[in-house]
């Protein structure tokens, strides 16, 4: 199922356990709750045709640095705690995600996060433990509350209507996003 270099046994959920750069099959439409868990994964390249990226599937890869998705991505989810205890920097989001899962991202090292338009639900604490990450959605910026920013101050810009961020002088409708005046 995955065209990988450096895959050993099995991990403990029953996925490959690989090491260095994985690039992911053309052929793959998902890829598995668990698939690449607790490994030492440095980049993934995950192919247009990947629809779904499951569960855990690359939790704990304490070297995983760079997710890089093709050139027209399809991806609509990313699950629960998917790269949650991974080492990354910075994430470039497919245009095509629709739902991002509880804690997908939690416990990285993200700092600035461009949320695609396209994106209708993110879940509790997905971006959790990014100290002073700051998500932006249509122009405007939302400082999560972990990053100890104002939680009440205007976006220099209005994002464009979403139904679970809406920059006020009020907390957003969203649990876990504030509006910033970054």
């Amino acid at each position: 199922m995955y065209r990988t270099t450096g895959c050993v046994d099995k991990n403990s959920r029953g996925g490959a356990c690989c090491s260095g750069d994985i690039e992911i099959n053309n052929s793959s439409t998902s890829i598995a709750a668990y698939a690449f868990s607790g490994c030492a994964i440095t980049s993934v390249a995950i192919p247009n045709s990947v629809l779904s990226i499951g569960d855990q599937a690359f939790i704990s890869n304490p070297t995983l640095a760079s997710v890089m998705f093709g050139d027209a991505p399809r991806v609509t989810s990313i699950g629960w705690a998917t790269f949650q205890d991974c080492a990354l920097t910075s994430i470039a989001l497919p245009s095509s995600l629709v739902t991002i899962g509880d804690s997908a991202f939690n416990r990285n090292s993200l700092s600035r996060v461009s949320i695609p338009s396209s994106v209708t639900s993110i879940t509790s604490n997905a971006f959790g433990a990014n100290a002073g990450i700051c998500l932006i959605y249509g122009g405007a910026t939302f400082s999560y509350p972990t990053c100890g920013a104002n939680p009440t101050s205007q976006p220099s810009r209005q994002p464009s209507a979403h139904p679970s961020m809406q920059p006020t002088s009020q907390p957003s409708r969203h649990p876990s996003m504030q509006p910033s005046s970054d």
